[in-house]
């Protein structure tokens, strides 16, 4: 019998390509690598047609297994859904050990109701809650068996890829007001004409029809702004990450972004904001920015141009660092917490 075995409770990366699927696929590459025997109920046809049929059916498969193989079953966290989802287990079946993925702009986060709920079914409903940053435990009330975990990054990181003439700017996300991206545009566009020019802005991600059109908008008349869309993992990996100079990630809320890691592991200068994880990596005042100050963007991201050659001594230091993450840290600690504790 297979003591490192697990139920694993977490949307489908097929469904989806945002942080909490991405790391979900990292984490199940490197169990299989390590010899953990994992069972991911994915979704299925027709329920991915409707996301809340979706989580009905996973969670009812979810159960079935548990009650067939007695598991533990571990949830990723990233939705009021999970939360719902973790009280059904747990009334059903066993207490659940979690890995929060949530921000501070999550509208059950910022609902009192909502978020009193949340802390009740943490507390009470899960064997042991795991964070990625340092703000979640500020921003709900986790319980004393909650504790810190790595992230975890695709092992394709920790080797260099393709080098390649870098050039400009990048900025890889959703397109957001709240992942700062109107404010990088205007710190973009109040740069020097020749500057702007030399190093354009280059625009990733996924984008809602309002936010679409507000960027279409906002980027028709500027020739150094280039909106590319959506990019595949596979690319990132072999090619972006290796194109560009600077990643700029000015988000209002943000526990510890994947692709601030998977850039700098590349070499990347990172600007980011003082709201996640990432700036404590970074440690560095002048690429770390306040949301919601364009202004203050635009000097850092001038200061960044200017000082390329200088700073790269500490940006091998945080490439180091960042790369570390794809090592398997976070697979090693589970096997720590989850298995040694199903032991006892």
């Amino acid at each position: 019998m297979n003591r490192n075995e697990i139920i694993i409770f977490s949307r489908d990366l097929k469904l989806s390509m945002g942080g909490l699927e991405i790391f979900n696929a990292n984490m199940l590459e490197q169990m299989k690598e390590k010899n953990i025997k994992f069972h991911h109920v994915t979704s299925s046809p027709p329920f991915n047609a409707n996301k809340y049929l979706d989580y009905i059916s996973r969670i009812k498969r979810t159960i079935t297994l548990h009650k067939k193989i007695k598991k533990p079953i571990l949830v990723q966290y990233g939705s009021f859904i999970d939360i719902l989802s973790t009280l059904i287990i747990h009334a059903t079946c066993c207490k659940p050990y979690v890995i929060c993925h949530v921000g501070s702009a999550w509208l059950h986060i910022r609902l009192h109701p909502l978020r009193k709920l949340t802390e009740y079914t943490l507390k009470n409903c899960c064997n042991k809650i795991f964070y990625i940053a340092d703000l979640q435990k500020k921003m709900i009330k986790l319980p004393p068996h909650s504790k810190k975990c790595p992230t975890i990054i695709n092992k394709t990181f920790s080797t260099d890829g393709k080098k390649q003439n870098r050039r400009g700017f990048l900025y890889l996300g959703r397109i957001s007001e709240s992942k700062g991206i109107f404010d990088l545009i205007n710190a973009h566009k109040s740069l020097p004409k020749n500057i702007r020019e030399k190093n354009k802005l280059y625009i990733y991600g996924p984008a809602e029809k309002d936010d679409l059109e507000k960027l279409t908008d906002e980027i028709k008349h500027d020739s150094s702004i280039e909106y590319k869309g959506v990019v595949s993992n596979e690319k990132l990996k072999k090619d972006i990450y290796y194109r560009h100079k600077i990643l700029v990630s000015p988000s209002l809320y943000d526990a510890f972004p994947l692709n601030v890691l998977e850039a700098t592991a590349c070499g990347l200068i990172p600007i980011v904001s003082n709201v996640s994880e990432a700036a404590n990596l970074i440690n560095h005042n002048n690429l770390v920015c306040t949301p919601h100050k364009p202004e203050e963007l635009r000097r850092k991201m001038t200061w960044s141009l200017e000082h390329t050659d200088h700073i790269q001594p500490q940006i091998e230091i945080i490439k180091t660092k960042s790369r570390s993450y794809a090592s398997g840290k976070l697979v090693n600690f589970l096997k720590t917490e989850i298995f040694e504790c199903e032991k006892k």
